[in-house]
């Protein structure tokens, strides 16, 4: 082997690896994925960040993966923090999911789409997309999340507020996630009556 036919062989590996190898597949026999592992988080001190300079600062390895389920950064933090993750969708038909930040103590949570274009768009939360009614609020912040077959969508959150900055986020099919609602309403309920 020459000299410069080493660095062309591991450009062509690098080339030939799968889109997906980053992607967190959804298993459509689960009723709930906890997405914990898939994400790369970056802090945002001054509150400026876009979407598109956090993904700049993924990709050179400015990101931290966390540890386990419940890792917080540091103690109270003042101050956004970001995570970019991919799911993929490994069957052929489509897959609705929902996207829940089970922490209903941060101040805002956002999530962003990257599209075809690689253009970061806003992805609006589930109670702006549907009419107001009886029983329609959620607990937790929530986004619909529609994949195609063998689709793979990479998306960035964003969280800001004066509490532990941690990601326990999860993707949940509809019938789990309506028994769950249906719980915390009939408890929360009980709890007012």
């Amino acid at each position: 082997m020459t000299w410069w036919s080493r660095p062309l062989l591991l450009l062509a590996c690098w080339l030939l690896l799968p889109v997906g190898a980053d992607a967190m597949a959804l298993d459509v026999t689960a009723e709930r994925v906890p997405l914990w592992a898939a994400l790369q988080a970056v802090g945002d001190p001054r509150g400026v960040y876009t979407p598109a300079q956090v993904a700049a600062l993924v990709t050179t390895g400015h990101a931290q993966k966390l540890p386990h389920p419940d890792h917080a950064f540091g103690q109270w933090r003042p101050y956004p923090y970001w995570a970019q993750f991919s799911l993929y969708n490994p069957g052929a038909e489509t897959q609705s999911w929902l996207l829940t930040y089970q922490l209903p103590t941060q101040d805002e949570a956002r999530l962003w789409a990257q599209n075809a274009q690689g253009d970061w768009v806003e992805h609006p939360l589930l109670e702006q997309q549907r009419p107001p009614g009886s029983f329609s609020g959620v607990l937790y912040p929530t986004w619909r999340l529609k994949l195609q077959g063998r689709q793979e969508v990479r998306l960035m959150l964003r969280i800001d507020g004066y509490n532990l900055m941690r990601f326990p986020v999860f993707a949940v099919r509809d019938d789990s996630f309506a028994l769950t609602q249906g719980k915390f309403h009939l408890w929360i309920g009980m709890v007012l009556a």
